[in-house]
């Protein structure tokens, strides 16, 4: 994850022995080799993709709508880490606000009122996650793109770690149809990468998402009534608070999963 989802090499003096900087080629695969594998292999509709990325996945994402807004339809950025190289994230907005007039994209950002400095186990140790994405929120409409679609949300008792499968269907229910019924008969193909060292790729499959028969032709895979939307899930290893004391039961409870995964 520190590798794949940063945009500059200049990573937090915390993490100095680790690489930084590669999220342009981490981009790049995503678009030349794993996008393709999906819509040519399963019923996608590549017109209702949907990143959604959590801390430095939401970081990525960001840098993906400044650099290459179409790639997604939908960006879902869950506690996204803009604090990164001083903030380097907004230069980047910035650059691309200079030399374009519409930002075509439906953008949902979410944080948890825990993710601000404070002495908690359950704080943040210095950025400001919340300031952060109000800043992100007011800049982008700022700007009045025409096709732009912002929303935020700032949800109660949630911090860094138990915010995410809450954050992350609150923002599939915003930037998908309720008609589509996601929690009940799309179940997508997941690419989820999970940090951890170098960062891995592994698919999770379910039926709502059917791959083509070997017979179909290719083509055949571009009726849109019967396609589902695609959702890239790019989640970073979420670092646990040190005393076991301090820890709630959703800390354990996805400590046991961060450990069964990683």
């Amino acid at each position: 994850r520190n590798r794949d989802y940063t945009p500059t090499p200049n990573g937090p003096r915390s993490a100095s022995s680790n690489l930084h900087g590669q999220g342009a080629a981490y981009q790049t695969y995503l678009k030349n080799e794993v996008l393709p594998f999906i819509d040519n292999r399963f019923r996608a509709d590549p017109a209702r993709r949907v990143l959604l990325g959590h801390s430095y996945g939401g970081l990525l994402g960001a840098q993906i709508l400044f650099t290459d807004p179409s790639m997604f339809h939908s960006y879902i950025l869950g506690s996204p880490s803009f604090w990164f190289d001083k903030r380097h994230i907004m230069t980047m907005e910035a650059a691309y606000a200079r030399s374009h007039t519409d930002l075509p994209a439906n953008v949902f950002m979410y944080v948890g009122d825990w993710e601000v400095p404070g002495p908690g186990p359950r704080n943040t140790s210095c950025a400001n996650l919340v300031r952060d994405m109000q800043t992100m929120e007011t800049t982008l409409k700022s700007h009045h793109y025409p096709n732009l679609r912002v929303q935020s949300l700032v949800l109660t008792d949630e911090d860094h770690l138990t915010i995410a499968p809450v954050g992350a269907t609150r923002g599939l229910l915003a930037v998908l149809l309720a008609k589509e019924r996601v929690f009940t008969s799309l179940n997508p193909l997941l690419p989820i990468a999970w940090g951890g060292g170098a960062s891995r790729l592994r698919a999770v499959t379910g039926a709502g998402l059917q791959a083509k028969r070997p017979c179909e032709r290719s083509d055949e895979s571009k009726q849109p009534s019967h396609h589902e939307p695609v959702i890239l899930a790019l989640v970073a290893r979420i670092h646990m608070p040190g005393p076991s004391a301090g820890r709630t039961a959703e800390h354990r409870a996805y400590g046991s999963l961060g450990q069964a995964q990683g």
